[in-house]
């Protein structure tokens, strides 16, 4: 089975002469394999059970918007979030567990997905993607599992989810005034002076968000999660833009939390700080913007060593291609 990407965002159909139709070997023989709308969605449509997997139209995109990855057949049968018709799917989610769960992998293979759907943000819709994700068909799916009930929990409202975004950055975009205003609106149970104690955020609240710096964007978007109050927490991303001691505050924020009985889920890159706090690590798999896979749960010491090993193994592929090039220019000089 392959899966074709299109990158809309770098496609360019009006710019270029058509390529990746032209030069497709199925197409050339008749069969509509990329084929381009007509209208408004003037974008090409590659037809997966279609394409032969030759990688020709990747490379002769002249924007580079066009991905094609082989995946077993079997895999393709349980999707569970598809954006489009040639657009990422994520093919698992995790198990939620008591304590901290984290999901530890490389970009842009689904963990901000998997958060905002175990969030209730984004609905799976098990690949329909012409169709949007349907509650019940969600609690269906996984009726008599734990998730079964995580979801039914969640949709119903009997459980609140808090989520804590990424993108920190885009914070003086949607907020205005200063960081203990914002603090101040979403503070409901009068916790606010004990969670700007607990982030250290005493010298920073008279500054307006537009000012803020990325670490005080940081701790500002946590305190928004951490006043919010909610059964489950989600944070993707803990500690970017915070120096170590700030880490270390939020990790300990964390596992106190989880120590009187929260629901958390992280997503995080500092494996010292996954190696602390996290009870159980989900590692992710796939092709970044292509596809993720979220593997079963393992011990905080067996999945960090099982990524270092995959991350050395492929930094060590790198090495030897580069000093298999510099040794070819080396002989070619000589």
């Amino acid at each position: 089975m392959h899966i074709a990407i299109l990158d809309k965002e770098k496609c360019h159909p009006k710019k270029c002469n058509h390529e990746c139709q032209a030069y497709c070997p199925p197409v050339r023989s008749g069969t509509p394999t990329i084929e381009f709308n007509q209208g408004e969605d003037i974008y090409p449509v590659i037809t997966e059970n279609l394409c032969i997997g030759c990688g020709i139209c990747v490379n002769r995109c002249p924007f580079g918007a066009i991905k094609i990855v082989t995946v077993p057949d079997e895999l393709n049968k349980d999707i569970v979030h598809q954006y489009s018709e040639n657009g990422f799917r994520l093919y698992s989610i995790p198990v939620p567990s008591k304590g901290i769960t984290a999901i530890l992998g490389p970009n842009g293979m689904g963990k901000t997905t998997t958060m905002n759907i175990l969030s209730g943000i984004t609905v799976p819709n098990f690949g329909d993607y012409k169709n949007a994700g349907d509650r019940d068909s969600v609690i269906e799916k996984y009726s008599n599992s734990i998730l079964g009930d995580y979801f039914k929990s969640v949709y119903s409202g009997e459980k609140k989810v808090v989520l804590k975004s990424q993108f920190v950055d885009q914070i003086p975009k949607v907020a205005k005034g200063t960081i203990g205003e914002i603090l101040s609106r979403s503070d409901s149970q009068g916790n606010l002076d004990r969670i700007i104690e607990q982030l250290g955020l005493g010298n920073s609240i008279d500054k307006d968000v537009k000012s803020a710096s990325g670490g005080e964007l940081q701790k500002l978007a946590m305190g928004v999660a951490l006043l919010k109050d909610g059964d489950i927490l989600l944070v993707d991303e803990v500690s970017s833009y915070l120096d170590i001691s700030e880490r270390l505050r939020v990790a300990k924020i964390l596992t106190d939390l989880a120590a009187k009985g929260k629901t958390i889920f992280v997503v995080e890159h500092d494996l010292a700080i996954l190696d602390w706090i996290s009870d159980q690590i989900h590692l992710v798999y796939g092709s970044p913007g292509v596809y993720g896979v979220i593997v079963q749960q393992k011990s905080p010491n067996k999945a960090i060593n099982q990524f270092l090993e995959g991350y050395l193994k492929e930094e060590n592929v790198r090495g030897r291609r580069k000093l298999s090039s510099s040794k070819k220019v080396q002989a070619e000089e000589r």
